[in-house]
């Protein structure tokens, strides 16, 4: 056989296995991923198996448990279903949100969101006769797991809330007149009643903080890794973003739909406190650096962003434009702190540079204590249940699973 058709035969042969290539490439159908969770009082904890679930296939879907299932097994949740849903839609890892009707996972819901696996962190989730929830899943091999993030869950943050709850009332509560004191969130004979759990608390912040190890390289995951273009339009918006909330979703896509690129300043935990009182921030820096990255709306942050800008800021991260919401400043404003006279947004106004963005019906951090203190009894009940919990995760059943 002459040369020139060998190289023709080769040719056509690559030709085919090329077109066989993408036919496969086209059958082949996204692996579809489930995490299941209540996701109240969002953190990084979730975001972070959020995070990692991505990993383990193309396709991310998120079952958030109803309400009636949430207050059924754990107790009344302090977002609804909606509100729960919402802070996971906007998740960039998250392809689809879904509320379902079943606090344990089965089978079927795996198959109605057609999905191919179900995930979950390595602490062990057993139903009420000590089997393990997700064994039918492993079984059929349907099953991955992850790394549970340390030193975060909802109870320690459920703790964390009470505190500065508790704060908040006795400030409000203050006595001007017996109008205000009838005019309180929660009587004294309820504060009392917080009043012996209140070192436990305080312990169990404590111990949290000295779990939550932030690497760099979870940092990294994290980030976007991207720098913003010579012509892209900045936006900048900064606060303390503790505990993230659906008001923080909806001010930062607002302040993503008028640019291009968006950095968002946090405040580290001195200036919370500050501005805030001694029981704030729930939630420090780094965790909350990592909250705000994981939102799609976000671009880049800057860590322990100034109170005040200065044009020089301006210049070196060449913003067009600042936004706030007007419910940062009512929250501000609403406690006497040493930074109270200063206008932080002076520069950004005088170079027409600043828009305050208005929300009506918007939650915000004081709505979530009212939400607690509400529930305060069944709340303390749902924590020290937590606690216990994860107290015996810790001791008895931990084991090292590698992070993806």
């Amino acid at each position: 056989m002459a040369l020139i058709d060998q190289v023709s035969m080769i040719k056509e042969k690559g030709k085919e296995e090329n077109v066989q290539n993408i036919q496969k490439a086209k059958n082949i159908r996204p692996v579809r991923i489930m995490l299941d969770g209540c996701f109240d009082m969002i953190h990084s904890g979730h975001y972070n198996a959020l995070r990692q679930a991505k990993q383990l296939g193309d396709v991310l879907i998120a079952a958030v448990i109803c309400d009636s299932e949430v207050e059924k097994f754990k107790g009344p949740p302090i977002l609804n279903q909606n509100e729960r849903a919402e802070l996971i839609r906007a998740c960039k890892w998250v392809d689809q949100a879904v509320i379902v009707n079943s606090y344990n996972p089965t089978i079927d819901m795996l198959d109605y969101v057609e999905g191919d696996f179900a995930v979950h962190g390595d602490d062990p989730v057993l139903n009420p006769d000590g089997s393990d929830t997700y064994q039918p899943f492993k079984d059929a091999g349907r099953f991955k797991l992850l790394k549970r993030t340390e030193g975060v869950s909802t109870t320690d943050i459920v703790g964390r809330l009470l505190l500065l709850a508790r704060e908040k009332e006795r400030f409000h509560s203050q006595p001007s007149s017996s109008d205000n004191q009838n005019q309180s969130l929660i009587s004294k004979t309820m504060l009392e009643s917080i009043e012996p759990t209140e070192e436990q608390l305080i312990k169990q912040k404590i111990q949290s903080s000295e779990m939550f190890l932030a690497t760099s390289r979870r940092i990294m995951n994290f980030g976007n890794q991207r720098d913003p273009k010579p012509t892209d339009r900045i936006v900048y918006i900064d606060g303390d973003f503790d505990m993230l909330h659906n008001g923080h979703i909806r001010a930062l896509k607002e302040a993503k739909s008028r640019g291009d690129f968006i950095y968002v300043g946090i405040y580290d935990d001195q200036l919370v406190r500050q501005l805030k009182g001694k029981n704030s921030p729930v939630l420090s820096l780094h965790e909350r650096v990592l909250m705000v990255l994981a939102i799609k709306y976000v671009d880049d942050v800057l860590i322990g962003a100034p109170y005040k800008m200065t044009e020089d800021m301006i210049k070196t991260f060449n913003i067009s434009l600042v936004v706030q919401s007007d419910k940062h400043f009512e929250e501000i404003n609403q406690y006497s702190h040493p930074l109270q006279e200063i206008d932080a947004y002076k520069i950004p106004r005088d170079l027409g540079i600043l828009e305050i963005i208005c929300f009506e019906d918007c939650l915000t951090t004081d709505m979530l204590c009212q939400r607690i203190l509400q529930n305060q009894e069944r709340q303390l009940l749902r924590f020290n249940k937590g606690a216990s919990k994860n107290q015996k995760y810790y001791k008895e059943q931990k084991q090292y699973v590698p992070e993806i």
